[in-house]
Order: structure tokens, then C-alpha cells, then sequence
């Protein structure tokens, strides 16, 4: 059984190549039967990922995005272009942004002489 979606670059042939993979007759059925595509579970996942991101960066196994591919088709919940991060994947951090310059970390003077003999000791 084949899935119905078209993949129109690399990273979607992949995704479509994955789930064509798993041969699981119930999945392919679900997602030929919604007009949801491969674009679209690339734009949840990216929401998804966006949401989990710390100061702008996030890190995500393939497996967890294949994942959340799977968890978008099929959820009918999810609909098509709805984007909406899912409350039970957030976790919020409010964070005011700085606008200060960061401060130069102290640095602990220390005699650098101290316990050294000097040879002006008299």
C-alpha cells in the first residue's frame, strides 16, 4: 500500500519514504484519507520544535519528529494548517529580555607577591 502525498523536495521524500516504510496499513489508510499533506507535518513539527527552543536554539531526534509526523496524521484533531502548539509539548519559560550589556565577570585581585621572598626584603 502506497501513500497518496506528493513530496516536493528532498526533506519531504524523506518523511514520505518513512512512513511508506513503516507498513502499517491503518496509518497510510488515515493519511490518504485527509487532504493534510507532507508540507503540513513539517509545519507542526517545526511549531512543535520552535516551541521547545532556548534562546533560539532546539535539538530533536529523528526519531521524535518522525514522531510527531505520525502524531499529525493521526490526530484528527490537528487540522490542516493549524500550527497551534499542543499545550502537553510546551514548556514555557518567561524571560524578560535583557537590554543591559553584559557584565565583565569580577575577577578576585590577589598579591600576586605574597608568599614569595622579594630581594628588596631587609
Amino acid at each position: 500500500m502506497t501513500i497518496n502525498k506528493t513530496a516536493n523536495n528532498e526533506t519531504e521524500q524523506r518523511v514520505l519514504t518513512y512512513l511508506e516504510s513503516l507498513d502499517d496499513p491503518q496509518l497510510i489508510k488515515k493519511i490518504n484519507s485527509t487532504d493534510k499533506g507532507i508540507p503540513d507535518a513539517l509545519d507542526y513539527v517545526k511549531a512543535q520544535v520552535r516551541s521547545r527552543a532556548k534562546n533560539g536554539c532546539a535539538m530533536v531526534e529523528d526519531r521524535e519528529v518522525f514522531g510527531m509526523i505520525i502524531h499529525y496524521f493521526e490526530e484528527d484533531s490537528i487540522k490542516k494548517g493549524n500550527t497551534t502548539v499542543e499545550k502537553k509539548h510546551i514548556e514555557v519559560v518567561k524571560t524578560k529580555p535583557s537590554t543591559d550589556k553584559p557584565k565583565a565577570a569580577a575577577v578576585q585581585k590577589t598579591n600576586d607577591l605574597e608568599g614569595q621572598m622579594s630581594l628588596f626584603d631587609l
